[in-house]
This record gives C-alpha cells, structure tokens and sequence, in this order.
C-alpha cells in the first residue's frame, strides 16, 4: 500500500478566525438548561448532525445517577432518552434520520434505544448477546454496528443489525475492537489482533479503514509490536472521521505525532515540537479536515487549537469572554475543559467551566466557536 509520508513541524501564527462564543447549554447544582440542576455533561461526548447537538448529561439522583440524552436546535429542546436510576446512556450515533445509542448497567447492556423524528422505541437484544456488554455503536454503511463483550467467556466480537436483528459476525482474529468513528462512506477503528505467541504478551495494535461500498477492513497503521519497522510506538485508542477525512494520534521515539489521513492516504505531524501535552480527549474534524484538539503549548498556553493548512491557531483559553443575551460570562480559570471538542453546523462544539466577572466558577456550559 502506498502510503504518503509527509513530516511537518508546525508554526504558530496569531488568531485569525473572527469567533463568536455562543452558550449552548448550563448546567449548575442549582439549576441549568436544558437539563435541569444536578445534571452535568463532564466526562461524555457530545454528537453534532446538521443544525443539532445531542448533549448527554449524567445527573445525580438520590444515592444514585442516571443518564439523559437531550437534542437541542434553533427549534426545540427535546428530552430524547431518561435512562432508569442506577443506569447510563452510551454516546449517541446517527444513521440516516434515526439516533441509536445503549442503556446499561455496570455489567451488561439492558437496552438499545432508537429515536426516530422523536418517535422512540427500543431493540429487541437476541439471546446470545443477553450475557453481553455492548461497549460501541457505529454506522456501517447505513446498518447498526456493535462491539460486545461476553460477560462469561471474555470473548470479544462484533455484530451488525440485519432487517431489524442483531447478528454477531464472524471472529476474524481480532482481539479487541475499539469505539469506532463513522458516517455512511466510512468506518475507521483501532483494533487489537490475536497472534499464536500473544496470548501473554501485549497485543499487536492496528488501525482499519472500512469503504463503502465493499467494507472490507484495510489496515493503515501498525504500532512495533505488529511491524517493528513501523515508526510508532503505540497507538492511541480514538479514532477521528469527518467525511473522507480522518485523525488518529500515535506515540514515537519524538513524541505525540498527528496522523492526518484522506481515504487510505496520510501526513504525519510532530504535535511534541511545540506542545508539552496532547490531551488524551479526541478531537475532531472540520467538513474541511482541520484538526481541533486540546493541549498545552510549550510556551505554557493551555486551550483549544485548530490545525489548519499546516499552521497552529488557539480557539479558546481561559478567561476568554463569552456573551449571554445582555449579560457575560468568562472561561474558567479554574477547570477549563469538560469533554472533547465536536465539530457542526459551521463550528466547534466544547464543554468549559464558566466564572463570573470577580472569578468565581458558577457552573459548566457547553460553547459554540464559529469558525
């Protein structure tokens, strides 16, 4: 396979996108919206689709916790799923019009949720997955996609929805399936391969590229313990896709490098030559392929950045003002970041910390920076 190698060092150039700030979402323990108080977003992913947003909030209830996936626009506010107390919701995929997502306990999947238009019901789970974790749902050329974990045996697998079933698919030596990143073209995941001399050993680590309209798996990437003449040490577990684009980050002998990839083509990038740390949070994409991620400059600038045309610009950082209606709130000083970035509608979506004027953090919101 050919593969394009291209090594970059980046340079700094001043901010030069005319941003908004706009704030989406509160949450406090004293009130908040669309969710109510109690209710934060810290820690999950949010999912962007067109003009919405599927912000999933984990929120205290009694001695317990629950889950709510919340869609929010310009024209509604909609409460799409409360999961019962005591469980919690996965991230929230999109196929065609229809969201899917999992409700599940600390031990096993109990449900699988499809809102269709606002219209929600859920999955019948076969009788071979009921003693199953499902971790992930991903779009698979327009089917639902899963990865399950057999609670008894260990076993690791996959499946896919067939006229309205969930059917496991054949093992094809892999040993672990990471969360995959897809849209109806596309399906990009890190995998863990079983070997005849692994069984003790650390699992090789690869990177599968799935095209419509075959879907066959492709590897792109292959961490030592797979290739030793591969370049990367390690490969971290997320997984990016916008359109034909696609992210992954790896760790080598220089440090954190960027994998920018179009199809089954890359550009390597050498993050480590000008930041301390790369946030271990995903990052996104734009419709463009601009990488947008979370790290701290090695000039001790700690925010959100764009990768665009081979040059680092800063989004956000703290204290950076953000208007409400006729009133103002701040970045926080104090706990700036709450989940990863996500890309739509024209911008970037990301959770913050909010302070008033005199430094006092008053809750999380979620902002949106128009590029």
């Amino acid at each position: 396979m050919k593969k394009l190698l291209i090594f970059l060092f980046l340079v700094f150039s001043p901010l030069s996108f005319a941003q908004v700030l706009e704030l989406k979402v509160f949450a406090s323990d004293s009130g908040g919206w669309p969710a109510g108080a109690l209710c934060f977003f810290s820690n999950n992913k949010m999912t962007a689709f067109e003009d919405s947003l599927l912000v999933h909030y984990t929120c205290l209830g009694g001695s317990d916790i629950f889950d709510e996936m919340w869609l929010i626009n310009a024209r509604e506010q909609r409460l799409v799923v409360r999961a019962e107390v005591g469980n919690l919701l996965s991230t929230a995929i999109l196929i065609d019009e229809e969201i899917y997502m999992t409700e599940f306990t600390e031990t096993q999947t109990v449900k699988i949720w499809r809102d269709q238009k606002g219209s929600l019901s859920s999955l019948s789970i076969p009788k071979e997955l009921k003693n199953s974790h499902l971790h992930d749902l991903a779009n698979l050329g327009h089917k639902l996609w899963f990865r399950y974990t057999n609670l008894e045996s260990r076993d690791h697998g996959e499946g896919v929805m067939v006229d309205g079933v969930l059917k496991i698919l054949p093992h094809r030596g892999v040993g672990y399936f990471y969360g995959a990143s897809s849209n109806s073209e596309m399906f990009i995941q890190k995998v863990r391969k079983v070997t005849a001399t692994n069984l003790v050993e650390s699992y090789p680590e690869e990177i599968e590229i799935r095209r419509a309209p075959e879907f066959a798996p492709v590897t792109v990437l292959r961490d030592q313990s797979a290739d030793p003449a591969s370049p990367f040490l390690s490969l971290r577990n997320h997984t990016i896709l916008k359109n034909h684009f696609w992210a992954a980050t790896a760790q080598t002998k220089e440090g954190v490098v960027l994998i920018l990839g179009e199809d089954l083509t890359y550009q390597e990038f050498n993050l480590s030559k000008n930041f301390k740390e790369i946030d271990y949070w995903p990052g996104t994409l734009s419709n463009e392929g601009d990488f947008i991620f979370r790290g701290t400059h090695r000039d001790g600038r700690i925010g959100l950045w764009i990768l665009k045309d081979g040059k680092l610009q800063l989004l956000l950082t703290t204290h950076d003002e953000i208007s409400v209606g006729q009133q103002k709130t701040w970045v926080s000083k104090h706990t700036l970041f709450y989940c990863a970035p996500e890309y739509g509608d024209g911008g970037v979506y990301i959770g913050v910390g909010l302070d008033r004027e005199d430094g006092n953090q008053i809750g999380q919101g979620v902002i949106k920076i128009s590029l």
